[in-house]
């Protein structure tokens, strides 16, 4: 590698660590406000903060989509895929695969099934994901600590397909 590829190279890791972690936070806060029996079990039972982090990554994961091209032929589900093809695949409908979760539309923070896609896998499993698992559960326990944490005002998305992430996400503190 050159100077300029490995130079390259870090600024995506970080760049992917970073947006990895930041959409996770505050996808998964709003989630967990939208449930407040969730959050509560959360505060009464910090020990399932592993368990809420990855349902939170299964619910409404900071990728959407990904692109990947064959590297050989292939087939995949009675369907040939020569060596070249573009191949799309929707991570946010696979964590909602009804076959996969039981129950998947549901927002349960104490889901056992940890089997979600929203890091990828193998070879491609984002290189931001340690980063986004040690921060968020640091990041949620001092925000479920906040006096009357709620979501003040209309929540704006991202229009980019991809990625899962909030432009504009006003919160309001309130009295204990």
């Amino acid at each position: 590698l050159t100077a300029e590829d490995v130079q390259v190279c870090c600024s995506d890791f970080a760049f992917a660590g970073y947006l990895s972690t930041t959409f996770l936070i505050g996808t998964g806060l709003r989630h967990l406000l939208e449930n407040p029996d969730q959050a509560a079990l959360l505060r009464a039972e910090p020990t399932l903060m592993h368990n809420a982090v990855e349902e939170m990554l299964r619910y409404d994961g900071p990728v959407q989509v990904l692109d990947r091209v064959v590297a050989a032929d292939t087939e995949l589900g009675g369907t040939p895929l020569p060596a070249g093809t573009k191949v799309t695949a929707v991570i946010g409908s696979a964590n909602h695969d009804p076959s996969a979760f039981a129950d998947p539309d549901a927002f349960r923070i104490q889901r056992d099934d940890a089997s979600q896609l929203s890091f990828g896998d193998g070879i491609h499993h984002c290189i931001g994901a340690p980063l986004a698992r040690i921060v968020a559960p640091i990041a949620f326990t001092a925000l479920l600590e906040l006096p009357s944490l709620a979501v003040g005002g209309l929540v704006q998305w991202q229009t980019d397909p991809y990625l899962r992430a909030m432009t504009n996400f006003p919160l309001s503190l309130g009295a204990t």
